[in-house]
């Protein structure tokens, strides 16, 4: 079977983080995607892209202090462990070990992570030779258009769901998709929230449909501790509120404006931990 063949069969599925901007619309914040180690991964990589292309909100954002690989560690409380480009050591927790379900950690503590410029982290699976890759968009150009389709789609429909049933829709030219839609309350935002989706996009319907239940936990357990997080953040600024000037609050907090999920659930490793997330998930679908 050539290399070509085996990237094509890796890449039936691929996993998207979506919001709807309030200055571009419905936009593509990560998408992870598996390649075969026969593959060069830099050409996955994709072209840097120009910030002023991109608005806080919509932009994929990856701490620049720390070296090119961290070793992901902790199999019950799926703990991240990084290495920053000081001496120091930081340690920091995704989530406690009531939260997790195995079948997210499994593997978790024997991942390599490789955060790359432009915005990619790269990590290595340990049950197959194939590799998993995050970035802002796919580089295929049929890929992006499917996917940017999809989104519009996603964002469409949304309007008239149940926000907590996930969507399922498709055809074959663009792929056939799972979605999960939440949202975050933020009074930063146009309506006091921001709406997001996690989509799995397969190129077989049969795929998805096999494959229903396995994704639809890990995309709630997903959705669950990114809620959790952003709640206890929200709650914890309120009580910092309460001490500030409440006049300057006033004039200051009623003005919408783009905030990023790394700032929303104030974690500068936030796509560091999704893409670990992401790859657990592939790990399981391919």
């Amino acid at each position: 079977m050539s290399a070509e063949v085996i990237t094509i069969i890796l890449m039936t599925f691929i996993i998207t983080l979506a919001h709807f901007c309030e200055v571009h619309g419905p936009s593509m914040i990560m998408c992870t995607q598996v390649v075969s180690s026969q593959d060069v991964p830099h050409d996955h990589y994709g072209s840097k892209i120009s910030a002023g292309q991109l608005c806080e909100s919509c932009q994929l954002s990856i701490p620049s202090n720390f070296t090119k690989e961290a070793r992901v560690t902790g199999k019950q409380n799926s703990e991240l462990t990084l290495r920053p480009s000081s001496p120091q050591t930081s340690k920091t927790s995704l989530s406690t070990g009531s939260e997790s379900s195995k079948d997210m950690e499994q593997g978790a503590d024997t991942s390599r992570i490789k955060l790359i410029e432009p915005s990619a982290i790269q990590t290595k699976s340990m049950t197959s030779d194939c590799i998993f890759i995050s970035t802002q968009f796919p580089t295929s150009q049929a890929r992006y258009s499917s996917l940017r389709h999809i989104i519009m789609r996603v964002f469409t429909i949304e309007t008239s769901s149940d926000i907590d049933k996930p969507l399922l829709f498709g055809d074959r030219n663009t792929g056939y998709s799972m979605t999960l839609l939440f949202k975050l309350y933020d009074k930063t935002a146009r309506g006091s929230e921001r709406k997001y989706a996690l989509i799995v996009t397969s190129d077989k319907e049969e795929e998805i449909f096999q494959n229903y239940s396995i994704i639809l936990v890990n995309l709630t357990e997903i959705v669950k501790k990114i809620s959790k997080r952003a709640v206890c953040n929200d709650e914890r600024r309120a009580r910092m509120d309460a001490n500030s000037n409440e006049i300057y609050l006033r004039r200051s907090t009623n003005v919408p404006k783009p905030k990023g999920l790394a700032i929303i659930m104030d974690d500068a490793y936030f796509f560091v931990r999704l893409h670990l997330l992401f790859s657990l998930l592939l790990d399981q679908l391919k």
